[in-house]
C-alpha cells in the first residue's frame, strides 16, 4: 500500500552529500522549504535548529525535514582544535570523523504537499528505536563501497 502511495506521488531522492568530515567542520547548506534528510553513517554530531533543542545524532540516526529549515551539523567535541581546518574525505576511508549522507526528496505530484504540511518541522528517527534503520544503513555502506560498478550515488 505504501509503495503504491509513493508511486502515485512520484517520489525521487537525490543525494547531494556523502562525505566524512574531520577537524573543525560545519554542514549548513540549505534548500529552504525543500524536503531533505540526513543520516549519520559514521560517528556522531550535533544538530542545531533555531527554536528546537540541540540534538545529538549518532550512527544510523535519520533526520527528515518535510520543509527544510536553516540548521547546522557540527562536531560533538566542543574542545576541538579550532585552528584545525575542515577536511572532507571519502566516507569509505578508515579514519576518525563523522560521515553524513544528505539528500533531497522530490515529490513530483503536488498533492503530496498536503501530507508534508501535516508533518512536524523536524523528525528525528533514532537508530535504536527503528529496527528498519540498521539494514538500511548496511545497504548504504555496501553501496558506498561498491565503486567498481560505477555506483557513486545511493
Amino acid at each position: 500500500m505504501l509503495t503504491e502511495l509513493l508511486d502515485t506521488f512520484q517520489l525521487r531522492a537525490e543525494v547531494y552529500n556523502n562525505a566524512q568530515f574531520c577537524g573543525n567542520w560545519q554542514v549548513n547548506a540549505h534548500k529552504i522549504g525543500q524536503t531533505c534528510f540526513h543520516m549519520v553513517t559514521i560517528g556522531q554530531c550535533l544538530m542545531r535548529v533555531e527554536n528546537h533543542p540541540t540534538s545529538l545524532l549518532e550512527i544510523g540516526d535519520l533526520v527528515i525535514f518535510p520543509r527544510e529549515l536553516a540548521h547546522t551539523l557540527e562536531p560533538v567535541d566542543s574542545e576541538r582544535e579550532d585552528d584545525l581546518p575542515m577536511t572532507m574525505i571519502n566516507a569509505d576511508q578508515n579514519v576518525s570523523g563523522t560521515a553524513i549522507l544528505c539528500g533531497e526528496l522530490l515529490f513530483e505530484h503536488a498533492g503530496f504537499n498536503h501530507i508534508l504540511d501535516a508533518l512536524p518541522e523536524v523528525m528525528i528517527i533514532k537508530a535504536n528505536q527503528a529496527p528498519w534503520i540498521s539494514p538500511l544503513l548496511e545497504q548504504i555502506r555496501n553501496e558506498m563501497l561498491d565503486r567498481e560498478s560505477g555506483n557513486n550515488t545511493i
